[in-house]
């Protein structure tokens, strides 16, 4: 009978201690949100970020990155990501994050070149909803 309820508890706090944790939303990459699944143009998945919502002020000229792809290993779609040519021949690698790109500087090894991530931000700095085109946040809670 010992043995039953010691089995009992470990069950018990094993199973909250895996309905405890954060998953990262749409890991998959099932959702593409205001996206056509069946257009060939950039795309993010909901809660994931290229350099299409990037900021800084090269982010207009930094190309496009990220396309929806139904090249997938499980379920319908995949994130395909892609380097490209942008300023001046420069090839900026594709990249996709959680947060948000910064697009500062033409050198990819330059700082102002990096991906923030603040779970505080709720506006950004002209008073607009920080949030992307899905009306998801920059961040994720992990």
């Amino acid at each position: 009978m010992k043995k039953f309820f010691t089995l009992i508890a470990l069950f018990a706090i094993s199973t909250c201690a895996v309905m405890a944790q954060n998953q990262i939303l749409n890991g998959g990459f099932e959702d593409w949100g205001n996206y056509d699944v069946n257009s060939t143009s950039a795309a993010e998945p909901r809660y994931w970020h290229s350099f299409s919502s990037a900021s800084g002020p090269l982010a207009s000229f930094s190309g496009d990155h990220c396309f929806i792809s139904k090249d997938a290993h499980s379920g319908n779609y995949s994130a395909a990501i892609k380097a490209c040519k942008v300023l001046f021949g420069v090839t900026a690698n594709g990249t996709m994050t959680t947060g948000r790109l910064n697009a500062g500087h033409i050198s990819a090894s330059n700082p102002a070149n990096h991906a923030e991530l603040d779970i505080n931000k709720k506006v950004d700095d002209n008073g607009e909803p920080y949030v992307d085109n899905n009306k998801d946040p920059f961040y994720q809670i992990l």
